[in-house]
């Protein structure tokens, strides 16, 4: 070991000042010494102020170990080697004495002596197999891709990244298997791996425009007055409280119901509401959706006598909204029943809208409200 050494320090000081590939040293600096040529083979090794791309040359009393220039000698300040090798695409393998890098060339440093004035080792490298997966979309004839990640062999897919979203003025639904978007993805499904380079293509489906995917009443509470909402599910809001307000965006049910909720008297005390939606704005639109099991509670409000004379309260009682105002309803049924101690008439209690102002266009709609009186 110490002889290995001593020869180390003499390796390490002429290689420093004067051996590597073209320092211009004469060969004097050499006499008695064995030459060691590291090619590298199509990589690069990081001396950590300058890479080599071709070789590097090391010095070698005859008969000594040679050593791998990628392997660090020592630690802290009297450490030494250990220089960072690479190449893009590939990994590297060790060194060998032929070019072809045959396993049977591969050069053992933990035997291997240097016993010629010259000795060429060659960089091994192994192409990586990459395994990905992509996340694109079909437009017209054309797969466009929206991204990709390396896996290992065996990982599931998940968008973690977020690429379904980065197609403009769209809002993605879904995650398929297939271009047509007809069989939605297991996420079950692995990465196969495999003896080549292997990418699984996973398909996303969009609608156009952007919206709020819902499928779950907790997801619905925190939609609501933030955008338009594109219901994927039947919501049962488990008898609990939901109103939406003052409608402005577009709720597109496909077809779902929101199920089983609770709307209790809100407004103000002089125009107390029991409404789905306070009212529909300009340019808002309720399509293609069932309001289901709905529980209007409704504490009556009596007419006030004050000072400046007698208040009377406006009660806006209806299936839909209070106010409609150059709104669209279109394919919308509500149900549920109407718990009051109200005496008076409810006109409008089956009807889409209390008050309703400019032009609402209304297709298809119908409600169904029993009244339970209470005391």
């Amino acid at each position: 070991m110490k002889k290995r050494y001593l020869i180390l320090l003499a390796l390490l000081a002429l290689t420093l000042t004067c051996l590597l590939s073209g320092c211009g040293k004469g060969e004097q600096d050499l006499e008695g010494m064995y030459v060691a040529t590291f090619e590298i083979n199509g990589g690069k090794l990081n001396l950590g102020t300058s890479d080599v791309t071709t070789k590097i040359n090391f010095a070698y009393e005859p008969g000594a170990l040679v050593m791998d220039p990628t392997v660090r000698i020592g630690s802290g300040e009297t450490s030494s080697l250990g220089y960072a090798i690479s190449r893009a695409g590939y990994n590297f393998t060790g060194w060998y004495t032929g070019p072809e890098c045959l396993p049977e060339q591969k050069w053992d440093f933990a035997t291997g002596t240097i016993n010629a004035e010259k000795l060429t080792l060659y960089a091994g490298w192994e192409k990586q197999i990459v395994y990905t997966y992509t996340v694109c979309y079909t437009d017209g004839a054309n797969t466009v891709a929206l991204g990709s990640y390396n896996v290992k062999p065996g990982a599931t897919f998940d968008d973690y990244r977020k690429y379904a979203t980065l197609r403009d003025d769209y809002t993605p639904i879904g995650y398929f298997a297939d271009a047509a978007c007809q069989t939605p993805w297991d996420a079950t499904t692995v990465h196969p791996g495999g003896e080549q380079d292997t990418d699984i293509s996973v398909f996303v489906d969009y609608i156009p425009g952007e919206w709020l995917i819902v499928d779950s009443y907790t997801k619905l509470k925190s939609a609501i007055g933030k955008g338009n909402i594109y219901l994927t599910a039947n919501i049962d809001c488990e008898g609990k409280e939901l109103t939406f307000g003052d409608w402005k965006y577009v709720l597109e049910g496909n077809g779902f119901a929101i199920d089983n909720f609770t709307v209790n008297k809100y407004g103000t005390s002089r125009t107390p509401v029991a409404t789905i939606f306070k009212s529909l704005k300009a340019g808002a639109e309720v399509r293609n959706v069932s309001f289901t099991n709905v529980t209007f509670n409704y504490k009556d409000v009596s007419d006030a006598t004050t000072s400046g004379g007698t208040i009377t309260v406006t009660r806006k009682m209806a299936a839909l909204a209070g106010e409609g105002a150059d709104c669209k309803v279109t394919n919308v049924t509500v149900s549920g029943k109407l718990i009051t101690n109200y005496e008076g008439e409810l006109p409008r209690l089956n009807e889409v809208f209390y008050d309703e102002t400019g032009t609402n266009t209304i297709t298809s709609f119908s409600a169904a409200i029993v009244v339970e009186k209470q005391s």
